[in-house]
């Protein structure tokens, strides 16, 4: 998948929702989807377009947000290559366990996917302070 395409569509889709054209705006799965796609290309700094793309769903609000959006973002950073994917790993981590202390709610409440994350990243850099 491209993700550079993908991010158009979702665009162009939500241009046309504002328009009333679309029926719904894209949700909490769309913008998963292209978290994952930007995650997985191998596009420079593809990881910072995942982490855009969370911040703009924190930011909006997008209806759905839930750990599965922290945890494919800190993922996208697991699979970089950048020296310092742990700290922001462990920033967005931070930031996830700041949603779930503030609204309680289970679908943000870590699991072992975002733990497994975590570890990956720092498997990689062997420097972590979070116990």
């Amino acid at each position: 998948m491209d993700p550079e395409k993908a991010e158009s569509l979702i665009q162009h889709w939500e241009w046309q929702y504002k328009r009333g054209n679309a029926a719904e705006p894209p949700d909490s799965y769309t913008y998963c989807a292209l978290i994952k796609a930007w995650g997985r290309s191998n596009i420079i700094d593809a990881e910072l377009k995942a982490l855009d793309i969370l911040d703009f769903m924190e930011e909006s609000r997008v209806v759905g947000l839930s750990k599965i959006a922290y945890n494919e973002t800190m993922t996208a950073f697991a699979r970089s290559s950048r020296q310092d994917a742990s700290a922001y790993i462990e920033r967005i981590y931070d930031r996830l366990l700041r949603a779930y202390e503030l609204t309680r709610r289970k679908d943000f409440k870590p699991d072992r996917f975002t733990y497994f994350s975590v570890i990956k990243a720092y498997s990689k850099t062997c420097n972590s302070h979070h116990q």
